[in-house]
């Protein structure tokens, strides 16, 4: 019945056409807004460059971070900013299909080199009297990178480009909605597998819009947290407490995740995506507390 309702929506909805501009770099902002148990805010900012080149019929899409911020506690962005350094300035590349859609990385294995070089540099020129925990910090960061399987370092390197090809949009017709289900981000770090819609709002300004509503299920969450459990067994005791709370706070974690996103009607380009998260909270109004406000945005060039 889904797939049929999905078959009899194309058949009315008039397919996003795929021309980025060439050779004509663009500029995009995200900014994330993290709300604490105590209302305080953390705020983190990262600016990328994107550019396209024709490959054929194809295109090549580069991005690079350029920038990275943070106005928060000084651990909080430390870790926020260690994290970013050994990608800043690094160009990325990927082949995309006529259409936009993401392929292969080009020389995937050297740019790897060149972001754990940069995070090794980071550390090397850290000063003798830096604090332990921001030099704890970037050494858990460089150790979890070297430890990436090949393919979740392909996927990172890869997400921040997937984030503007507006590939969780559907053609659909305006007014109507289909099913969604994707991992969702959490404030305890892995990600929970989630179901909702997404529905294409009224066009205007010469972009189309659409509205997301995604929750995840108690039974993920559950299962997540049971697999962490069993994970801790091989870990130290201090490292098996870590787990153990974390896997009780995920046990309980209920998501739900609201945005909108705008797609230029003319290239198919990402304009700007909105994210709102919250967890259930029988203690806060409407039982759920804010988690994080997030936004990418395109900015105009000159």
């Amino acid at each position: 019945m889904i797939a049929a309702l999905a078959m009899a929506l194309l058949a009315v909805s008039d397919p996003l056409p795929f021309a980025p501009p060439i050779d004509q770099p663009l500029r995009y902002r995200q900014t994330e807004h993290r709300i604490g148990p105590d209302g305080s805010t953390l705020a983190f900012t990262l600016s990328e460059e994107v550019g396209y080149a024709r490959d054929g019929p194809s295109y090549i899409m580069t991005i690079r971070a350029l920038t990275a911020d943070a106005q928060a506690q000084a651990p909080a962005a430390a870790v926020f900013l260690a994290a970013m350094r050994p990608f800043l300035g690094i160009p990325v590349k990927l082949r995309l299909s006529a259409a936009g859609d993401p392929g292969d990385l080009i020389d995937a294995a050297a740019t790897w080199t060149q972001v754990v070089a940069a995070l090794q540099a980071a550390a090397d020129a850290l000063p003798p009297d830096d604090p332990p925990a921001h030099r704890a910090t970037i050494e858990r960061i460089a150790h979890g990178l070297a430890a990436l399987a090949l393919p979740a370092r392909e996927a990172m390197m890869k997400a921040p480009a997937v984030a503007l090809l507006g590939l969780a949009v559907p053609d659909i017709g305006v007014g109507e909605s289909v099913p969604l289900a994707e991992p969702v981000e959490t404030p305890s770090g892995p990600a929970l597998p989630s179901t909702g819609t997404i529905r294409r709002d009224p066009d205007r300004d010469g972009a189309r819009h659409y509205s997301r509503d995604l929750v995840t299920s108690p039974a993920a969450a559950a299962r997540l947290a049971a697999g962490l459990r069993a994970g801790a067994a091989k870990a130290d005791a201090p490292m098996q407490a870590q787990i153990a709370q974390q896997a009780d706070m995920i046990e309980h974690l209920r998501i739900h995740e609201t945005g909108q996103i705008a797609l230029s009607a003319s290239s198919g380009l990402l304009l700007a995506a909105t994210k709102r998260t919250t967890r259930a909270d029988a203690a806060a109004p409407g039982g759920e507390r804010a988690v994080s406000d997030q936004e990418l945005l395109l900015i105009p060039g000159p």
